[in-house]
């Protein structure tokens, strides 16, 4: 009988515990929710966004972007234009939203841009769109209150590609929207998780797609969209942020496109993330390492403009 007892008090005690073990994962749960939403709602208020700004019109396409901008700022913003990814094949420009916003809560204006997909454009359609948003945002300068002068990139995965190009090809022709090559020069750029070199990237799948035949048919296309063999003197200072753990893009894209810009003299930074996802800025705390180190690397680059 004493056994009986005990048990039935040892189990009594078991069920206070885990109802108390709950009750704490609620309150967690809430707490963090709570303070969530407020400091989503402390960003939202300390910014201006001005959504559907058309960048660029084509035969059957018009291209958005949407403009993040601090309430409060002295002079003119340095822009940064924001490019998402999804393999060339989908996403829009919500896509890198909270990035954006980010960006603009640190004292910067931010471009989300949209740009024509596969179906709607094969290589380089995507390239020009991005050329097309930095020389929106140096026309419209004046009208936004943005300074022409300091203009950034950021991207990530093909974001990240399309980035990468603006760095290191505004004097190729082909790759160009109309303008003046300095129309759509950008002053630094952040690559995260690029594929810099297409010729190590698999012949099957979206690149293929986007591109329009693959590397056996045709090398040259694939060399000219690759912004690796593009670097030159006078690409732009790039930041590379990168999993060393990534099972997409692998990390010795970026270290080789590091090897390369050094072999020019061009000023790059490498930051490695060990055991990182392949789309590590979706991660809330690696998210705001990314942009802890973007936001520096900008600044030190604008710095005298």
């Amino acid at each position: 009988m004493r056994v009986l007892i005990n048990d039935l008090l040892f189990m009594k005690e078991v069920i206070k515990r885990k109802f108390q073990f709950v009750i704490t994962l609620l309150f967690c749960f809430v707490f963090s929710f709570v303070f969530s939403q407020k400091d989503s709602l402390a960003i939202e208020t300390s910014i201006d966004v001005v959504k559907d700004i058309r960048y660029a019109t084509y035969k059957n396409d018009t291209l958005l972007l949407d403009l993040y901008k601090p309430k409060v700022f002295d002079g003119k913003l340095r822009t940064i234009v924001i490019i998402r990814g999804g393999g060339f094949k989908v996403g829009d420009k919500d896509g890198f939203a909270k990035i954006a916003k980010e960006i603009a809560k640190r004292g910067f204006a931010a471009a989300c841009i949209e740009y024509r997909t596969t179906k709607e454009a094969l290589f380089p359609g995507a390239v020009i769109d991005a050329k097309a948003a930095v020389q929106w945002v140096k026309e419209n300068a004046k009208e936004y209150k943005l300074n022409a002068n300091a203009v950034g990139v950021l991207g990530g995965s093909a974001g990240a590609h399309l980035a990468m190009m603006l760095a290191t090809t505004n004097e190729i022709s082909p790759l160009n929207p109309v303008g003046n090559p300095n129309d759509f020069k950008v002053n630094a750029a952040v690559i995260l998780a690029a594929d810099a070199d297409f010729s190590l990237v698999p012949e099957s799948g979206p690149l293929t797609e986007w591109l329009g035949v693959s590397y056996t048919e045709n090398k040259d296309i694939w060399k000219l969209a690759s912004p690796y063999f593009h670097i030159s003197k006078t690409s732009s200072p790039m930041l590379f942020i990168h999993s060393s753990a990534d099972k997409i893009v692998p990390f010795k894209q970026s270290v080789n496109s590091v090897a390369k810009l050094s072999e020019y003299d061009v000023y790059c930074e490498l930051v490695s993330l060990p055991r990182a996802p392949h789309g590590f800025w979706h991660n809330k705390e690696l998210m705001k390492l990314t942009l802890d180190k973007a936001v520096l690397f900008f600044e030190e680059q604008m710095k005298r403009n």
